[in-house]
């Protein structure tokens, strides 16, 4: 039966859509099913797609579950893997779609899509600077042909969402990030302060939150921008001035307009600015690099991920290893 639809006068009207047996089946999982019947397998069909052999299994495993039967032989004795009665029913059918979903594209844009040896991958500036930078660039020593896009968004739920739509394989963020998205944790940063050089305060190692008795200071405009303005408020400032650009603040705060407070990799170099730690017990910021739940990771994004990580790992170990210098000379 065709119900009528929102369409105007001298249109055909759109058959309204049937619920679907198979609702949590999607076009990625065909695509593999595809892919590993074309190589003939796993390991040939992640080199085709980009994503990794233990990726695409789940996507295949996924598909049987959704759908209540085998769609592949993966007996012992067999070369390869092979398609089971029930998996060529379904392999017509999903080359079918595949091939329209294609053909809606070439029409819609033009043949437009994203090339598979490409990662975009969402920022924002600190974390940009202190770790986007060096892991794209430790990227290119061991995959030189991937091409690698930053998006970088002061806003950190736009990353999230447009990682949720697909538009990036990867983003930082800090966390807790909201649910549909994994993480791997990266470092914990404190908070310091950007002083100008010829304030008092800038001669001092480190400054308190006493310190800041009397005072005026600048902070972001986010959830750790509030926690230090109403710490800094709680320990006597006078004033609070918020700012969306933490480049922003740290100008300002170089400027002598006020003391700026932000998480330690916001602190960016800016003349006439000293920078000194902020001794608080607030909570530390959490960096993580993050990706949907929903979609598989190329091997490129899977890389990313690799040597991001081992780069932050040296550099807290150098941090332990300076931490412990610092002891000892003082207790010496």
């Amino acid at each position: 039966m065709q119900y009528p639809s929102s369409a105007k006068v001298g249109q055909s009207q759109v058959p309204f859509p049937a619920r679907t047996a198979w609702p949590g089946v999607e076009l990625r999982h065909l695509i593999a099913l595809q892919a590993v019947v074309a190589a003939g397998s796993f390991n040939g069909a992640a080199a085709r797609l980009g994503y990794t052999q233990s990726a695409v299994s789940a996507q295949i495993r996924a598909l049987e579950r959704l759908i209540g039967v085998r769609v592949l032989d993966r007996s012992r004795g067999a070369r390869g893997v092979a398609l089971t009665k029930e998996g060529a029913i379904l392999l017509r059918y999903a080359t079918e779609i595949v091939e329209r979903f294609e053909a809606a594209a070439v029409h819609l844009l033009g043949g437009v899509h994203t090339p598979a040896n490409e990662l975009r991958i969402g920022s924002f500036r600190s974390a940009s600077l202190a770790l986007a930078a060096p892991g794209i660039a430790r990227l290119a020593e061991v995959q030189p042909d991937l091409r690698v896009s930053l998006v970088e968004l002061a806003e950190e739920e736009a990353l999230l969402d447009m990682l949720a739509d697909g538009e990036l394989e990867l983003a930082f963020a800090v966390a807790p990030v909201r649910k549909g998205f994994t993480s791997t944790l990266l470092r914990h940063e404190g908070y310091a302060a950007v002083i100008a050089a010829g304030d008092p305060l800038a001669q001092l190692d480190h400054v308190s939150l006493d310190d800041l008795r009397g005072r005026r200071v600048i902070v972001d405009s986010t959830r750790h921008g509030a926690l230090l303005a109403q710490a800094a408020l709680d320990r006597g400032a006078t004033a609070v001035s918020v700012v969306e650009d933490k480049t922003v603040a740290a100008a300002l705060g170089a400027a002598g307009v006020g003391l700026a407070l932000l998480p330690e990799l916001s602190c960016v170099p800016c003349d006439g600015a000293v920078v000194r730690t902020l001794a608080t017990d607030l909570p530390l910021r959490t960096i993580a690099l993050v990706w949907c739940d929903e979609r598989m990771r190329t091997v490129g994004a899977l890389q990313f991920v690799k040597v991001v990580t081992s780069l932050t790992h040296a550099d807290r170990a150098r941090d332990v290893v300076r931490s412990f210098a610092h002891v000892t000379s003082n207790v010496s």
